[in-house]
């Protein structure tokens, strides 16, 4: 029963749903709405304008265009104008909306104009000005003064040897003048007598008169220095020891004792510049062994010089206590002619003469007791004794040893060649040529060489054969004179 019931009302409801249905809407199923206005916008600056319809029969809605937006339209409003460091702008203000459009306006910039150059002198800088003809502001550059350029210095008055001079500088652009004082020349004097001789002990006195201005005056003799004997040593030096030695004053009795070194040559190593390498060996190849700081270091006596495959000269020295090696151009030497006596030369048999190769050759004929020959016999200035030559235009160029007493590189007259042979190669000295009649051997590089050869020597030694194969005579050429031995 319940069931039917439910059947019945459902059938019911159709019957009264459907026809209200067909009278709403029948008529929009073809297309044809009956719209009415429901909104309006009407368009702006910056919106389009539109309007909604809306369909009475069935509630459909869309929307139509009421026009597009118009766009602004400006009118100057405020701003504010630019300067010459400051940027400005300019606002538009749109009379229908009132929306704002700001313009960027760009600095001006100064507008410079001269305002006056105050010019520079020898002493004072100049100054050149400059205004803004639009802001006012001021700029200003410093011109460096001139300097001044000065004549050639004048003397207004000389020294004297008492009194000052006075010398001036004057400026040719601006006429300033500097006066300068020179210092007096001071005596030179001349003694005319001697009243009472200097000794060792005390102080002597002389009339004297200056040389420059004629004044005459008693003179003090500085004491005169010791005249000691010959040296006397009582332990011989070594290259690794230090030897002693005594001396005592002819005049006054004084007694002297000194420690010596070993000098193989009486030339002293100084360092030339600052940073320089010490090594191993002569070569850049060989390992480093310290490097000296400052110019001038005392770096030892040279015990030897040589040439490495370069050309480049090397100097073997003792520095604190162990041997090296130092490149020439970065090294002085400083020969001690006063110091070549037979007591601080290298121990040989007999005097040896190698040590004085380009040594000054007047004061080691002299030495040696040799009298200088004519001019008109010989090609080089000559000095001979009974039993060696030297010759050189200012310093000993060529030896020649011809009879005993003497050396040169430990070779004397009438040694066995087979000994000299074998004495030269334990020197690495290198064998230049041979014959019969000479033997040559080139000498490395020495640091007072008059000239160096490409290959690094600065000398030959030179080896007279005799019948009996003992030396006749021992040569020694410089590189200045190898004329003399080549025959050219």
């Amino acid at each position: 029963m319940k069931k039917h019931l439910w059947i019945f009302l459902c059938i019911a409801a159709l019957a009264v749903v459907l026809p209200l249905w067909a009278l709403a809407g029948g008529g929009c199923d073809t297309g044809h709405h009956d719209y009415d206005m429901t909104d309006v916008k009407y368009p702006t600056c910056t919106e389009d304008g539109y309007y909604i319809l809306k369909c009475k029969d069935c509630g459909h809605t869309k929307k139509e265009s009421n026009g597009e937006a118009t766009g602004c339209e400006y009118e100057k409003g405020d701003g504010k104008a630019p300067t010459c460091t400051v940027e400005g702008y300019q606002n538009y203000v749109c009379i229908h909306c009132g929306n704002v459009d700001t313009k960027r306006l760009d600095s001006l910039g100064h507008d410079w104009k001269d305002d006056g150059v105050i010019y520079p002198d020898c002493e004072n800088p100049g100054l050149e000005k400059m205004y803004c003809a639009r802001c006012g502001e001021k700029w200003e550059s410093v011109i460096s003064a001139l300097g001044h350029t000065w004549k050639e210095k004048e003397i207004v008055q000389d020294a004297t040897c008492e009194m000052t001079g006075t010398s001036k500088d004057e400026c040719e652009t601006c006429g300033k003048v500097l006066l300068y004082e020179i210092d007096p020349k001071g005596h030179s004097w001349k003694h005319t007598h001697v009243i009472r001789e200097a000794t060792c002990t005390k102080e002597g006195k002389a009339d004297a008169v200056c040389r420059e201005c004629g004044k005459e005056d008693v003179r003090v003799i500085k004491k005169a220095a010791h005249t000691f004997g010959e040296w006397t040593i009582t332990k011989q030096a070594t290259e690794t020891k230090k030897g002693t030695r005594k001396a005592t004053c002819q005049v006054c009795g004084k007694k002297v004792t000194e420690s010596f070194e070993y000098v193989p040559g009486d030339i002293a190593v100084y360092t030339a510049s600052s940073k320089v390498n010490l090594r191993s060996g002569a070569g850049k190849n060989n390992k480093q062994m310290g490097q000296v700081e400052k110019k001038g270091t005392y770096l030892g006596q040279l015990y030897e010089a040589q040439a490495d495959k370069n050309g480049d000269v090397w100097y073997k020295v003792k520095y604190k206590e162990k041997f090296r090696w130092v490149m020439a151009k970065y090294a002085e030497v400083r020969v001690d002619e006063e110091a070549m006596t037979q007591e601080r030369l290298p121990q040989t048999q007999g005097t040896e003469l190698s040590l004085y190769l380009f040594k000054s050759v007047a004061p080691v004929a002299e030495m040696l007791e040799a009298d200088q020959l004519s001019p008109e016999n010989v090609d080089l200035p000559t000095w001979q004794n009974d039993v060696l030559i030297l010759s050189g235009e200012e310093y000993v160029e060529h030896m020649r040893l011809h009879g005993e007493g003497y050396s040169l590189y430990g070779i004397r007259v009438g040694d066995k060649i087979n000994n000299v042979q074998t004495a030269l190669k334990k020197k690495n000295l290198p064998l230049h040529s041979s014959s019969a009649n000479a033997l040559i051997w080139q000498i490395p590089a020495l640091p007072d060489a008059l000239e160096v050869d490409d290959e690094g020597f600065c000398a030959y030694l030179v080896v007279d054969v005799s019948e009996n194969n003992t030396v006749e005579a021992v040569h020694l050429y410089a590189n200045t004179v190898e004329h003399l031995m080549m025959g050219n």
